[in-house]
């Protein structure tokens, strides 16, 4: 036993440093099979394309993957300032958001009350005298909408105007339930601010108050603006809930609507994303450089417009006087002085209309030529029109009402442009127009007979179904579009309501009312004719009229 353990004290050492040793070797080699393995990895895919941190075109592009807090609602202030004063400063700013607003919302929305019949249990007749009855109700309520006596077309306008300059819109909503009466304020978007009592609320951020679940539920608003030339600061802040719509109780009972804010914006890019961004944000840079080219070609025309003449004189050797002597006390050289210039032509010349210039000798007239404008001028700002408006959902034909193509390429681009139009008019109806129209109705369905509006809420969402009707595509060239339209209806593929709203905006039902009596009203009168160009006589007693 004694010489056993003697050899393990011996021999246990050597073995151990000798396991630890190549465990240690084992461990480098797996490592540096882990990092050749990570380091081949990381050249692969997107690494030697898009990803690339050593590719020449983009070793000194250096971006951040930001929050949409940090990248747009941080941003917003900026970029609204600059939406205003490109809007001030640049024509073709100002026609692509004149242009988006003359298609999307136009004169106005009319509204066109499509109720359930179905759901409801009216037949055509009752149905149709419901819609009557509520659209006429709503155009007496849409002449005066605003605190300061705006039509509800005009409420519209300006609301999606201050939209897509800004980025979003405020509409505070007045319900008054004894007077059945609802009143708009429109509130630019600055004014939608976090309070400084809130700074460290994280359930307030940009001025939206956040429930737990994500879900906006009241706004913040300023009574002016953060930036103001009259020196007051804003110490007023009040809160303003989302605006609901109608409230019913759970005893059948019902409440109308109370007073809220609604909210408008630009779509929304990023998940997580709360304020809209100017239509303008990824166009800023370039359209301020366009717009400096622009103004710098437009001056230097105006320069090219008023012609210049230089006048050019020969030098003049003047010897240095011979009893001339330098600081040395050696005669001076001879020298060559600057361009003689007599006395009385010190003085600019100016010249007129039959103005004669009398030049000394050896003068002459030479005349400036900028070679302005630019040759390369118009082809240049095509270009970058069209790349721009094409980045904010139009052509440049469209927002520069210029129409000199063809006529197929013509009614692409209308075509395209109405597209657009119709996506940002359902979003604005869905944030704006359906929620008011909503709340008009919780008003008033007692008056105009909506049996099971406040009990029912199938019954209800069947009272609410309506369409809004907009401007409609220009037509190019009538003939063909009416031709158009009639084979559609022929082949079955539309019907003469859908033409009729697309072409016109206008109600079949009531067009065909109307021309039924015009005709009778011609026919009476004589205007309608047989084929021997004998008048129908329509009127009462008369053998046409019994036939």
């Amino acid at each position: 036993m004694g010489l056993i353990s003697t050899l393990k004290k011996i021999i246990a050492p050597r073995l151990a440093a000798t396991s630890q040793a190549g465990r240690a070797v084992s461990s480098t080699s797996q490592r540096r099979i882990v990092n050749y393995g990570n380091e081949f990895f990381s050249w692969l895919g997107y690494a030697r394309h898009g990803a690339s941190m050593e590719s020449l075109p983009l070793d000194s592009w250096f971006t951040f993957p930001a929050s949409p807090r940090d990248d747009c609602d941080k941003n917003q202030l900026m970029l609204r300032a600059r939406s205003r004063d490109l809007y001030m400063s640049s024509s073709f700013f100002g026609s692509i958001l004149h242009a988006k607003r003359d298609g999307v919302i136009g004169r106005g929305l009319d509204l066109d009350a499509k109720v359930d019949a179905e759901v409801l249990g009216l037949d055509l007749d009752q149905a149709t005298e419901i819609e009557r009855r509520i659209e006429a109700a709503f155009a007496r309520f849409a002449r005066n909408v605003g605190f300061d006596g705006e039509s509800f077309n005009e409420i519209l306008q300006q609301a999606y105007f201050s939209t897509i300059l800004n980025g979003d819109c405020i509409a505070d909503i007045y319900c008054d339930a004894q007077s059945r009466s609802i009143r708009v304020r429109l509130i630019e978007s600055d004014c939608l601010v976090t309070p400084p009592r809130e700074m460290g609320n994280e359930r307030v951020r940009s001025g939206i108050e956040l429930a737990p679940n994500g879900r906006a539920i009241a706004y913040w608003l300023a009574t002016g603006f953060e930036f103001n030339s009259d020196g007051f600061p804003v110490y007023f802040y009040r809160r303003r809930k989302f605006m609901a719509g109608f409230q019913s109780l759970t005893d059948g009972s019902w409440l109308f609507p109370k007073s809220g804010a609604l909210f408008m914006h630009t779509p929304l890019d990023r998940p997580g994303q709360l304020r809209g961004l100017p239509i303008a944000s990824r166009v800023i840079e370039d359209m301020k450089q366009l717009d400096r080219y622009m103004k710098a070609e437009l001056d230097a025309s105006v320069v090219a417009s008023k012609p210049a003449l230089f006048r050019t004189h020969p030098a003049v050797e003047a010897q240095a006087e011979v009893d001339a002597y330098d600081s040395f006390g050696r005669p001076a050289e001879p020298s060559v002085s600057e361009t003689a210039m007599p006395p009385e032509h010190e003085k600019p010349i100016n010249y007129g209309n039959g103005l004669m210039i009398d030049l000394w000798d050896g003068a002459d007239m030479k005349a400036f030529n900028p070679q302005r404008p630019n040759a390369a001028y118009a082809e240049f700002v095509d270009h970058k029109f069209s790349e721009i408006a094409a980045n904010l959902g139009m052509s440049a034909e469209v927002a520069l009402k210029k129409w000199n193509a063809s006529y197929s390429a013509s009614r692409a681009a209308l075509l395209d442009a109405q597209q657009g139009y119709e996506i940002d008019r359902a979003r604005f109806v869905d944030q704006f127009v359906r929620p008011l129209y909503n709340a008009w109705l919780d008003l008033h369905a007692d008056e105009l007979g909506l049996t099971g509006y406040y009990t029912d809420p199938a019954r209800r969402s069947a009272w609410r179904c309506a369409e809004w009707i907009g401007e409609q595509l220009p037509n190019i060239d009538p003939t063909k579009e009416i031709d158009a339209a009639a084979k559609r209806v022929q082949l079955c593929v539309s019907t003469l309501a859908r033409e009729a709203q697309v072409a016109t905006g206008t109600d079949i039902a009531a067009n065909i009312r109307q021309r039924g009596f015009e005709e009778k009203l011609m026919r009476e009168y004589g205007l309608v004719k047989d084929q021997n160009g004998t008048p129908i006589d329509m009127m009462e007693g008369s053998d046409a009229y019994r036939e």
